[in-house]
């Protein structure tokens, strides 16, 4: 059973899934050069068919998704065309499709909105932009929009309770959830290069918990899902993966993620990829705006709002920014520093990171404990958590969930923002409707993150010969060499076949440098065109994690984890608060772990300082003519290793 999945909202991307294995998956972002593209065009679908080897009729099923909000803009060149109607060879249960059809609803209409109003400002809001704005497409084109399915329907109820009180909310009698995996997905037909196929478009929720839990190696596990998108049963759910099974237990109506990216947005207006740039301002300040009382839902902050304690707004994220605003003018900050570009280390900037960032964690933790009891009220065997969401980037939050030991065992997939998406909703598709098994996965590495369009080494070399202005070697061992440049204090730009899914580099497209020397750090973010003051990651030998880091996992292949450093040896990757984002490397991880291993005989160092291999607001390097233009640019110091080439400016 092959499923070829779709996402077309922020970080679109194209999957293939064969017999449960992800084959690759190819984001729009990367070859778009747009951070966070939305939308899917021929032109990258038909190179990732022909980089996998894929043709039409290995396919046996599409699945589909799309972000919260965002609607389905198919601009395919007739290469893709979808209906809301169930594919004569399609026999999965639709919860929603029972439902609408009890209700005599027609979808199209009933995903427009509930009311002729709120279908008029949905079209106002989302329609026009979308054919306009370069930030989705390069030039106004046709395209046929489908309204998305941003709904669910289970048969259990769906409380709308303070954060703590879900579990009992929900009664005890397991029964209540049978065929609860049936009420995330609605049936489609489709027609891809002619061919007709059973469609089916996933909500966005069960996507990201699929990609966790199907890529994790349990058998058994609770699952949580949580990112931006707050409102209504938008913000998350708990899922409980039983099998080959996924059941939604309950939305948790959190708010937080919406609130932490208010407040780096809006706020401290950190500008692009704000979010991950205050979770590494965050240690520079102290947490003076928080308070206990914050730690909930969306139910718990309408109670702090009934009682006078919180601003009324139509959306919670709005009031959370109006009683930010409130709560500094009350302490006496001086507002006219909060966003200024240039006082970021300064006054309510760091002091506001501190306290979301300490919210955040609060939060989140206090979610597991309620996960925790769900699983116990219902008595469901859980082998660990899983994690999903742009939530679950945060590192700190996701060190304090491992480090309590609420749940025996933590996953969080290198795909967990919306990267992920089109992976999840193909395993949701092929595991959860159609009752495959489960795979056996790599301890070391549960899943691959190097999922990108394969890059051979005669692509590499086709490239290199139609450059100009530089100078290239092959290496006889690519691996020492770098690190023979590394232990020489050069800066390396590393390109290595496939390039990894998700927004974290794990060594196929990475910037290395030397740790142990702490000028690296403002010298690469000097590279990079970045502010000084962002810290940067170690990737280093699994084996010697314990030799320089305590807490966090003995695993962290995917750099989700924050570890406190034992030792002053590596200041360049080491933060204020001496703590740092560690990727441990194996055999697995092919070449880089040859990098690194070498760089350790040379050295007697098991790390190097890794972070993306980008330009300023740009996505991760993609094609070796992108590197190569990149390496003409840079500083004479910066060489690139590109698939074994050594490359250097001329």
């Amino acid at each position: 059973m092959n499923v070829l999945a779709f996402h077309f909202g922020h970080d679109s991307a194209v999957s293939y899934i064969r017999d449960g294995e992800i084959i690759g998956t190819q984001l729009s972002e990367r070859i778009k050069k747009k951070k966070l593209f939305i939308g899917l065009s021929s032109e990258l679908i038909t190179r990732f068919l022909q980089a996998h080897d894929i043709d039409i009729d290995d396919i046996d099923a599409i699945a589909l998704t799309s972000t919260q909000r965002e609607d389905v803009y198919i601009e395919m060149d007739g290469m893709l065309s979808v209906e809301y109607k169930r594919h004569p060879q399609d026999n999965v249960p639709s919860l929603i499709e029972a439902y609408l059809q009890q209700e005599g609803k027609d979808p199209v209409d009933f995903f427009l909105g509930n009311t002729p109003k709120e279908k008029e400002l949905r079209l106002r809001r989302m329609l026009v932009p979308h054919s306009l704005d370069p930030r989705y497409r390069e030039k106004a084109a046709s395209f046929v929009f489908l309204p998305w399915m941003d709904f669910a329907k289970v048969n259990q109820a769906m409380p709308y309770v303070p954060l703590r009180e879900i579990p009992e909310s929900l009664g005890s009698d397991k029964h209540i959830f049978k065929d609860a995996q049936y009420g995330f997905h609605y049936p489609a037909s489709a027609v891809f290069m002619g061919k007709s196929l059973p469609c089916y478009i996933i909500n966005h929720h069960a996507a990201h918990a699929a990609s966790a839990y199907y890529c994790s190696g349990f058998d058994s596990s609770a699952v949580i899902t949580a990112d931006g998108g707050a409102g209504g049963m938008r913000g998350g759910w708990f899922f409980c993966g039983d099998g080959q099974k996924l059941l939604p237990l309950a939305p948790h109506h959190l708010e937080i993620g919406g609130f932490y990216s208010q407040t780096s947005r809006s706020l401290i207006k950190l500008g692009g990829s704000p979010d991950g740039k205050m979770m590494g301002l965050a240690p520079y300040g102290k947490p003076t705006i928080f308070s206990p009382e914050l730690v909930g839902n969306a139910a718990d902050f309408d109670h702090l709002m009934r009682e006078g304690r919180f601003p009324q707004a139509t959306e919670l994220r709005y009031a959370w920014h109006e009683y930010l605003l409130n709560q500094l003018k009350a302490q006496n900050y001086d507002i006219a520093l909060l966003g200024d570009p240039e006082k970021v280390l300064e006054g309510p900037n760091v002091d506001l990171a501190a306290t979301l960032q300490k919210l955040f964690e609060e939060t989140l933790f206090a979610t597991t404990e309620v996960a925790r009891r769900l699983m116990d009220v219902f008595g469901f065997r859980a082998e660990g958590l899983c994690l999903a969401g742009g939530c679950m980037l945060n590192c700190p939050s996701n060190t304090r969930i491992h480090d309590s030991q609420i749940f025996s065992d933590l996953f969080v997939p290198p795909f967990t923002d919306d990267s992920g998406c089109s992976i999840g909703a193909g395993l949701w598709a092929y595991h959860n409707l159609f009752n495959q098994p489960l795979i056996e996965r790599h301890g070391d590495l549960p899943v691959s993150p190097y999922l990108g369009n394969p890059v051979s080494d005669e692509d590499c070399l086709a490239a290199l010969k139609q450059a100009e202005g530089i100078v290239y070697t092959k290496a006889d061992n690519p691996g020492s060499a770098a690190a023979d440049d590394l232990a020489d204090n050069k800066i390396i730009a590393f390109y290595d076949g496939a390039s990894e899914v998700g927004p974290r580099a794990l060594g196929h497209r990475s910037f290395l440098s030397d740790p142990r020397n702490a000028d690296n750090w403002p010298r690469v973010n000097h590279v990079k065109t970045r502010a000084l003051w962002r810290p940067f990651a170690p990737s280093m030998l699994k084996e010697c994690l314990r030799d320089y880091f305590e807490g966090g996992p003995d695993n962290s292949p995917y750099m989700l984890f924050n570890f406190t450093a034992k030792n002053d040896l590596l200041p360049a990757v080491t933060h204020v608060d001496q703590t740092s984002r560690v990727q441990t490397v194996s055999p697995v991880n092919g070449l880089y772990y040859e990098l690194i291993k070498a760089f350790f005989e040379k050295t007697g160092c098991p790390v190097v300082m890794n972070t993306s291999f980008n330009g300023p607001n740009e996505p991760i390097m993609e094609t070796p003519e992108d590197a190569i233009e990149f390496i003409k640019h840079s500083p004479s110091d910066v060489i690139l290793y590109l698939n074994g080439w050594r490359v250097t400016s001329a």
